[in-house]
């Protein structure tokens, strides 16, 4: 576990010693760790976003979708061999 030190204006001290009386969080570790945890699921949910949008973008595949498969699984054998080696 890395150690972290932070400086935070009394406003948000404040906020986060009232967050920790609400009784959701044992300690201030445990609500930062919740919030990044957060972070990363937008993070997340914005890279998936992007990816259904780019698909929408690129139109109708002119492949049927037993090609597309199979193209997926020489792909998935390709990068398992290269992995292994």
């Amino acid at each position: 576990m890395i150690r972290k030190t932070i400086s935070l204006p009394q406003g948000l001290a404040d906020y986060i010693h009232a967050r920790l009386q609400s009784g959701l969080y044992g300690n201030d570790s445990e609500y930062f760790r919740e919030l990044v945890r957060a972070d990363q699921r937008r993070q997340d949910h914005a890279a998936f976003a992007a990816m259904i949008e780019d698909s929408l973008a690129s139109g109708v595949s002119p492949h049927s979708l037993e090609d597309i498969f199979e193209q997926a699984r020489r792909r998935a054998g390709k990068r398992a061999k290269t992995a292994g080696q």
